[in-house]
C-alpha cells in the first residue's frame, strides 16, 4: 500500500473509499489485489480499512461493524445462539 492512501485512511481511522484508493493511483484490480493479500479488509461496498486498524478495533466496535448501529447490547449477547421452537 502507498503511503498517500495510507495517510488518507489515517485522517479517517485507517478507513478509506474506493474512491480514496482511484485518486492515490489504484484501480479496481489493484485494490482487489490488496484485499486477497489480507493488506486490507472491505467492510462495505466501496469502503475499506487497513487490516492493523481493523483488527486493534474493541469488541463492542466489532459487533458495531457486524450487526449495525441499531444494535444495542453486549458482545456476550451477539453471540447467543437461539434454536427456533
Amino acid at each position: 500500500m502507498n503511503e498517500l492512501l495510507r495517510a488518507r485512511a489515517a485522517v479517517s481511522g485507517g478507513v478509506f473509499t474506493a474512491t480514496d484508493a482511484l485518486d492515490c493511483g489504484y484501480d479496481r484490480h489493484s485494490l482487489s489485489r490488496l484485499s486477497r493479500t489480507q493488506a486490507v479488509v472491505r467492510i462495505g461496498r466501496g469502503t475499506c480499512a487497513i487490516r492493523e486498524s481493523y483488527a486493534a478495533l474493541l469488541p463492542s466496535d466489532d459487533i458495531y461493524w457486524r450487526r449495525g448501529p441499531s444494535f444495542v447490547g453486549s458482545p456476550a449477547e451477539s453471540r447467543q445462539v437461539t434454536t427456533p421452537r
